[in-house]
């Protein structure tokens, strides 16, 4: 005679949920594995229910293919499997997304943020740093800030979501992970979003720029096109006229949010004015096509002064003051 499991409690069902979500970019499941996944969600409907919210913040096209895989994978045979609360979760996210849709006899139902988390609505915040000096804030979340001088944002924490508006400058983001509140940077024309990662977003003059350090981030659109997915390393440049550029940046060359230096193999001058007016007493800008002119080199953004004597020296050119700003021009 077999003994009925009890249903798990809301807050394990959660955490368990959370823990497969966190595992499931780590590469893709075996059958056992993709078998252990299938007898958790047909043991546990409301946890179903919550990785399904989860899964649902992620809307990549590769899940399509990912889904074609996990359905051929649920008819292979059956093997003998631990019980659910010693399942062994290495679990990719896609077959994960997957086996969502695919397991048959699993009911799912959305059930309100309040089942979901204990987190509670906070009153908007708004953030900003003065000139010349970056600001870090720690977050109720547990998240934590990194706000580039003269930079701005407001937060906005609900039970179901994370809402940034970064309103000027940049800021890096270190993200404390909650599936079911997805963490969102909005931008005038960009959102940026991310369960638990590491990344950065940049409104300069000639456009906007994400940095992935850790985890993944989704950035769409506001004019409904297809978003793109960033990983760690990828970085996306948006101009002023909308196009976007994705590439790679070294993880390994420390960034100039933790030590203040700004190291660039080709950039554009204005990239890097750009980020040095920020840390300036005094706005600088550059003269006529100088901002596109290439630019290398390691610069120390703290110290404005030093960098300006260092490019005046590499590359020939020479400062004047001129109605309150800095003025940049070839010589």
């Amino acid at each position: 005679m077999s003994t009925a499991i009890p249903p798990l409690p809301p807050e394990t069902l959660y955490q368990e949920a959370a823990d497969w979500l966190e595992e499931m970019s780590c590469g893709p499941l075996d059958d056992a594995g993709k078998q252990q996944l299938q007898r958790w969600l047909r043991d546990n409907a409301q946890g179903a229910a919550i990785l399904e919210r989860m899964l649902s913040t992620w809307e990549d096209p590769a899940l399509m293919q990912a889904l074609t895989d996990a359905q051929r994978a649920s008819d292979t045979a059956a093997t003998v499997l631990p019980t659910r609360r010693n399942l062994t979760r290495s679990v990719a996210f896609a077959a994960a997304a997957s086996l969502l849709l695919a397991v048959g006899g699993v009911t799912l139902h959305f059930h309100s943020a309040s089942q979901q988390t204990t987190s509670t609505t906070e009153a908007p915040a708004a953030y900003q740093a003065s000139a010349t000096r970056d600001r870090t804030f720690n977050l109720r979340d547990g998240s934590s800030l990194t706000l580039a001088a003269r930079s701005a944002l407001d937060v906005d924490f609900r039970k179901d979501s994370r809402e940034i508006s970064l309103t000027r400058g940049g800021a890096y983001f270190a993200v404390a992970k909650d599936p079911t509140r997805p963490f969102t940077v909005r931008t005038d024309s960009t959102r940026v979003t991310a369960v638990g990662t590491a990344f950065s977003v940049d409104r300069l003059r000639d456009g906007l720029e994400v940095r992935v350090y850790e985890g993944r981030v989704k950035v769409s659109r506001r004019d409904g096109r297809p978003p793109e997915y960033l990983n760690a390393g990828e970085q996306l440049r948006q101009q002023d006229d909308g196009r976007w550029a994705i590439d790679h940046f070294p993880l390994d060359r420390p960034s100039h949010w933790q030590s203040g230096w700004m190291t660039i193999d080709s950039e554009p001058l204005g990239y890097l004015i750009d980020h040095l007016s920020r840390y300036s007493d005094t706005p600088i800008s550059a003269h006529g096509n100088l901002r596109n002119q290439p630019v290398a080199g390691r610069f120390n953004l703290r110290d404005p002064e030093a960098t300006l004597a260092l490019l005046r020296e590499l590359y020939t050119l020479e400062t004047r003051k001129e109605n309150d700003r800095i003025i940049l021009s070839a010589r």
